[in-house]
């Protein structure tokens, strides 16, 4: 099966907020962007995974869509039923952007983050 997985990413400065009080405005951008970039690269490199879409607050670079439920699971039956709209025989999973370690092996098995109820 091929997977759709949906990050949603809340846009800064907004991200983040509780990092944003421990570093300086100018490493605070640099450090959130290299946190969803390593996370970003993982998953797009995890094997079973055929595309990730980016669910945003507001629109920005490298957003696919632009939510219009407020909060985390706005963002995510947003992204879902888009998934759901444009690869309907694709399963989808979520995870969240701040995940700097993670490792492409370590995304799968998909299955157990399936999102359902659209």
């Amino acid at each position: 099966m091929k997977w759709t997985v949906l990050v949603p990413l809340r846009a800064l400065p907004s991200a983040k907020s509780r990092l944003a009080s421990t570093v300086t405005d100018d490493v605070f951008e640099d450090l959130v962007t290299a946190i969803r970039a390593d996370t970003l690269a993982a998953v797009g490199a995890a094997g079973p995974v055929a595309r990730v879409v980016i669910v945003g607050d507001r629109p920005a670079a490298g957003v696919t869509i632009v939510q219009s439920r407020a909060g985390l699971n706005g963002a995510l039956r947003d992204g879902a039923a888009y998934a759901h709209a444009h690869w309907p025989a694709d399963g989808v999973a979520a995870l969240v952007g701040d995940l700097p370690a993670v490792r492409p092996d370590e995304i799968g098995p998909l299955g157990r983050c399936l999102v359902d109820d659209v």
